[in-house]
């Protein structure tokens, strides 16, 4: 699995037989992948598939758990590839025991940088003790707090490639794609 990050496009995940894209900012409806929106679609629609609310679905072989967060905001659960990666869209800073529930047995957590210290984000991350953790949208400062809190290995690259089984389930990583 590959994954890349920009403000413009949202992140890409993408595997030999799934691609999908997970919040972009720019017109979605320039792209062909699978888009998953956290709130309702207000532009034009996109030509590939577009999921923008709670339910499950299954596209190109990943199974899909939209996860309705209150306020209009869905996030999403993952499985493909034997990896489940779940995304938690910008303005979240908590989680119920329902959601919890559906997002379980995580891999791969992406979420925003919540609290001047992090500390919404490190309660989150805690809840699920994910293998890999991506944050975004955080400045210098909230990233130095989170690594020094997280503890575990702190990787910076520009795209994170992972496969089911060379994830270590005895470490974390933080992984900062820029």
């Amino acid at each position: 699995m590959d994954i890349t990050y920009s403000k413009k496009d949202g992140f890409k995940v993408a595997t030999k037989h799934f691609s999908g894209v997970l919040d972009p900012t720019e017109n979605p409806s320039k792209l062909k992948d699978l888009v998953l929106l956290s709130t309702g679609l207000d532009q034009a629609k996109p030509e590939g598939t577009v999921f923008d609310s709670p339910g499950e679905y299954e596209v190109q072989g990943c199974m899909i758990d939209g996860i309705d967060l209150g306020d209009g905001k869905t996030g999403y659960a993952l499985e493909v590839d034997g990896l489940r990666t779940g995304y938690i869209p910008a303005g979240v800073e908590s989680l119920n025991d329902k959601q919890i529930e559906v997002y379980d047995s995580l891999d791969i957590l992406i979420l925003p940088v919540v609290g001047e210290k992090a500390e919404a984000t490190n309660k989150i991350i805690g809840q699920f003790e994910p293998r890999v953790i991506i944050p975004y949208d955080y400045d210098s400062k909230q990233f130095e707090l989170l690594g020094a809190e997280f503890g575990g290995e702190v990787q910076k690259t520009e795209r994170f490639k992972v496969n089911a089984k060379d994830l270590d389930v005895e470490k974390q990583v933080l992984v900062a794609i820029k």
